[in-house]
């Protein structure tokens, strides 16, 4: 890894984000926390919980995939997907190497392009980003039912609620 994705890694693994910081309550957290939705386990039940930026990808992706109708065990499956499978990067269905969810972030913001997800009905997943799209639109599996979730926004809130860094795609 080099010094700027070291640097980085550090600042947005550090817990420090709020659950005021997050568009969730208490109670949807509780809820997700019980069915094992959180990436990470609060270490202190009676301490208040702490968030690392990529935990607040996960916890607004989630709040997305449920909005649009996503069961609670599809999302389970692409949890375990994307951070237990996907820890050291997968291969796709057109056999394209996906990094880890943390790296593609990590890459997104130090190269300055916008991420996607895209999730298919088996929960499975693939990243994109603005300079692939015409691969995607290529690709072997575009006609395949899948969502396709812009990530920027919900990075660069992140990237916000963090002292000393700046967004991916400058407004």
């Amino acid at each position: 890894m080099d010094k700027k994705l070291v640097a980085l890694s550090k600042k947005l693994l550090n817990a420090q984000l709020k659950k005021n910081d997050l568009s969730v309550s208490y109670r949807t957290l509780n809820h997700y926390d019980s069915m094992n939705i959180l990436i990470s386990n609060r270490e202190d039940s009676k301490k208040w919980r702490r968030f690392n930026a990529i935990e607040f990808v996960w916890i607004e992706l989630v709040m997305i995939l449920r909005e649009i109708g996503m069961p609670i065990s599809k999302i389970l499956h692409l949890k375990n997907r994307l951070f237990d499978e996907g820890k050291e990067g997968s291969i796709d269905k057109a056999n394209f190497i996906n990094k880890s969810f943390e790296e593609e972030i990590f890459l997104s913001i130090i190269n300055k392009y916008e991420l996607y997800i895209l999730v298919f009905n088996d929960s499975s997943y693939t990243f994109h980003d603005s300079d692939s799209l015409q691969q995607w639109h290529n690709g072997i599996y575009k006609n395949e039912p899948h969502i396709n979730i812009p990530l920027t926004n919900i990075i660069n809130e992140a990237i916000s609620k963090i002292d000393n860094l700046s967004p991916i795609i400058p407004s």
